[in-house]
């Protein structure tokens, strides 16, 4: 059986690769046959450390990573509830970013989508996890075409 030093040097590996959230370190040292009271002695020294992040701070840092490439506020919210963290607030304008971001990879630049195209884009823009607000408005944003001679 393993003891508390070796869970304490297990945890501080751990957090040397990427911030974990308790329940993570929690999960991961479990599966080195760690008695449950030295896990809990060692995420209690951990968080002493100050090793682990406060869990609202590492929500933010996540969210922003996931952010940074382009996942859907959905799937923000529901990756950080599998990690057992706090949510974080939606940004309408960010996320319209991203959606439009998302379709310039895979759509070529629509001049007038046909009703197919839109509802490809639809199915594309839901599958990553848009909410149809964010859909609708970049399905109008992309049909607004500007005039000739402007």
């Amino acid at each position: 059986m393993n003891t508390l030093n070796e869970a304490i040097k297990k945890a501080m590996d751990l957090l040397a690769i990427r911030d974990h959230s308790r329940s993570e370190l929690r999960l991961k040292l479990s599966r080195y046959e760690f008695s449950p009271e030295d896990i809990e002695a060692a995420l209690d020294h951990s968080e002493a450390s100050g090793w682990v992040l406060p869990p609202q701070a590492l929500s933010e840092k996540v969210a922003e990573e996931l952010h940074r490439k382009k996942k859907s506020h959905d799937y923000i919210s529901h990756y950080l509830q599998q990690k057992e963290l706090p949510p974080v607030p939606r940004d309408a304008d960010r996320e319209l970013e991203k959606a439009l971001s998302a379709l310039g990879g895979r759509f070529s630049p629509l001049s007038n989508p046909s009703t197919v195209d839109k509802k490809q884009i639809m199915v594309f823009l839901h599958n990553r996890g848009f909410d149809e607000e964010t859909i609708q408005i970049v399905i109008q944003k992309i049909t607004i075409q500007p005039k000739v001679g402007q």
